[in-house]
């Protein structure tokens, strides 16, 4: 598939996939408590770059299709 960014239905078998999303929600828990800046900054030094990681042509997914999962 041509499309910028992939996702694989099977994300769960996908070690990378696992601790990069592992990696967000423990951030996450920590900037949610910050009231000024922490949103902002998690969706910009975290989840954004991760996502991309994850989800761009050569990513974390890239020789994943929607009808075939292949891991690493």
């Amino acid at each position: 598939s041509g499309n910028e960014h992939r996702w694989c239905a099977q994300w769960y078998e996908h070690p990378e996939a696992i601790t990069r999303l592992e990696a967000l929600w423990r951030s996450w828990e920590t900037l949610r408590l910050d009231p000024d800046l922490g949103m902002v900054t998690w969706l910009t030094n975290f989840l954004d770059p991760q996502l991309a990681a994850i989800t761009s042509r050569s990513g974390t997914f890239a020789r994943c299709t929607t009808q075939l999962h292949m891991e690493g």
